[in-house]
Formats: structure tokens, sequence, C-alpha cells
């Protein structure tokens, strides 16, 4: 069934062109000039290309973890104890979380937690070793612990998350979005913020048309009027090149003049609120995108950044690779994509590589640097 946003943000796009049609294009014939004709090209092309990204973040799946997926160090077996234990309505978690922690990767036996890369701490010379290493341990210790969902039944891979509204688990879940009635997720990432962008780019180019449109019919109309009061004789207006007679009652709108006032109403008051709107949401969202966090990540990462700057130490997250390999992750290696949306990423969305201790320490050196300078 088809959710009843969707179908009003598909309706609400429609009402915007054909407006556009209405109240500028056909009564002041902007195809009749070649400038004109090359603009209603344009932006015909942003419609199509602001459909077919919302087509595919509603159709495109966010990506959900395979069912036998298995984080280091556990087997099958393991699997199928929790499987076994979970199905059973007895077992059922208290609180409403969906989510239960089985252990940690990271063992703790030596009163602390240790890790694979001890021989590349030690090989640290500079003084703000130890800052990095607690910093890294501290960012990652809680990617680093094995997740089983109780719903899915299955163990969760770093950064997924599972939707009560889908009723699944969704690979690098942002959040679920009632708009594309899907979640927005590893595999529609791109999809959502190219929809996002085109609803910018088309909406304001929308306001543009209505406001130079709206001054330059009010004008017009001011014109005729002077022409009826004055004893000169009818004078003419060009407009691209078409001549029109200002001793006409008014310029030929296929619909009657209280519906045209109507319609730039309704225009402009929904179109600024929802163009200003998603230029937030999309602010943010190229924030998650350049700095690699998800909107449900980010209550993690802030309070790792607050212990961080508590301590003194230098905080880095941990999924956090650089403004352009961030990017090039979710959007492709090649810039004839980027803006075209085809395509998803070529991982599987389970692995996800993180800061390496050394290039930590290239931060903390170059940050040290720049604060001397």
């Amino acid at each position: 069934m088809v959710n009843a946003a969707v179908i009003s943000v598909n309706l609400y796009i429609l009402f915007i062109v054909a407006s556009q049609w209405l109240l500028i294009y056909q009564p002041l014939e902007i195809g009749s000039g070649q400038i004109g004709y090359l603009y209603l090209i344009f932006y015909h092309f942003l419609v199509f290309m602001l459909y077919y990204s919302y087509w595919q973040a509603i159709v495109t799946p966010p990506g959900n973890p395979p069912n036998n997926w298995l984080p280091e160090g556990k087997t099958i077996e393991d699997l199928n104890v929790l499987v076994e234990q979970y199905s059973n309505p007895f077992n059922s978690l208290p609180s409403k979380s969906t989510t239960i922690v089985v252990d940690d990767i990271q063992s703790d036996s030596n009163g602390g937690s240790t890790s694979n890369n001890t021989d590349d701490h030690n090989s640290i010379g500079s003084s703000g070793n130890r800052a990095i290493n607690n910093v890294n341990n501290n960012n990652n210790s809680k990617s680093l612990k094995t997740r089983f969902c109780t719903q899915c039944k299955i163990f969760k891979p770093p950064r997924s998350h599972h939707c009560k509204k889908c009723k699944k688990c969704v690979l690098k879940q942002d959040h679920h979005c009632p708009w594309i009635d899907n979640c927005t997720g590893f595999k529609n990432q791109k999809f959502f913020l190219l929809f996002l962008f085109y609803v910018v780019i088309l909406g304001a180019l929308t306001i543009m048309s209505l406001v130079i449109g709206g001054f330059y019919i009010l004008n017009f109309n001011l014109k005729v009027t002077t022409n009826e009061d004055s004893s000169q004789g009818p004078k003419f207006v060009k407009f691209n090149t078409k001549t029109i007679d200002s001793s006409d009652d008014q310029i030929p709108f296929m619909v009657p003049g209280a519906i045209v006032t109507v319609l730039f109403i309704l225009n402009l008051s929904s179109a600024i609120p929802v163009v200003l709107g998603v230029l937030g949401l999309l602010f943010y969202q190229i924030d998650f995108l350049l700095s690699n966090y998800t909107s449900i990540e980010r209550f993690e990462r802030k309070s790792l950044s607050k212990y961080s700057k508590k301590n003194g130490l230098k905080f880095h997250w941990r999924y956090d690779r650089g403004v352009r390999q961030n990017f090039r992750e979710v959007f492709g290696e090649s810039r004839l994509y980027w803006l075209i949306p085809v395509g998803i990423p070529k991982s599987d969305g389970t692995y996800w590589k993180t800061m390496t201790v050394e290039e930590m320490q290239i931060l903390y050196d170059k940050d040290n640097k720049d604060s001397m300078v």
C-alpha cells in the first residue's frame, strides 16, 4: 500500500510544475525565445531528476544484514544458540530495546582493554602517543561489541540498527523517513541526498520565476491602467519576441484572474518554507556525509567528543576517513555519476574501515604543528 505522505509529495510537485505553466510559462510565452526555450528544457530536466531521485530513494532497499553474517570470533553454533534462546517468548527483553550485547570482542581479562594494534601503539614515539591510544580505545570500544537482534534473530554488523517501522535491521541506518516510506541507509543514502538537493535547486528556481514573473505581470497591468487613463492611445510592451498590445485587458492567462491570484499566493507561501526546511535538512545530511556519521551515531559521537575534550584528548570519529573519501564512499569514484541517481555502494555494508593509529597520529602531529604557528 502506497504511503499517504508519498502521494502528497508527488501531488505537490505536480501542483508546483503545473502552476509554473499556468502562471508564468504559458501566459508570458517563455519558450518563444531561444533563451527561454533552453530554460524550459533545463527546468524540466531538473523535474525529471527530482522525480527519479525520489523514486530511487523509495524503491531502493537501504540494505539489510545477511542472516548468516558472523562477527569475528563467533560461529554459526553461537548464532543458533542465541536464536533458540530468544525464540522463546519467556526470554523476551523487558525493555523496548531489540538489541542485546553478547560480549566484548575486546578482552578485558587483564583489567583493561587490549587491542590488536599493541605493537603499533608501542611504535609511536611522540609525546602524544598516550592521548592517541586513549582516544582510539575509547572511540572504538562500543563498535567492538557483539550485538544480537532479538527480533531479526541475527548478529548485527557495525552501524546497523533495527527499524521498528520496517521491522528489520538496516545497514548504516540514518533514520526512517515517512516522506519516502523507507529507511535512509547504506544503499539509498545517495538517492535521498540527491532528492533533497534537487528539491532545493528546483524550489529556488520556482520561487525566482514566480517573483520575477509576478513583478513583470504587475508592471504590465500598471502600464495598461496608465494607458487607459491617458489620451496617448495604446502602448506596446515587449517580452522575449512577443509583442503584447497593452490595450488588451489582461495578459492571456488560461484561468480567471482570481484563480491566478490564489495560485500565486499558494505557490509562494508553500514553496518558501518547503525550500527552507529541506535546505536545513540537506545541510545536516551533508555534514553527516562529509564526517561519515549518521543521525543515530551523532549522540555517541557527541558524547565521545565531550569525553575527549574533558580529558584533554584529541578526538577523531572512528569512521571519518577524510572529506574526499567519505564523499566517494557514498557517491562513488566516478564524477560522471555524482549527480545522477544510479548505482549502489560496492561493499556489502557489514565491514567499515576505521582510522588507524598511524592516521590519528598524523592528524595529532598536524594539529600540534598548526597550534604552534
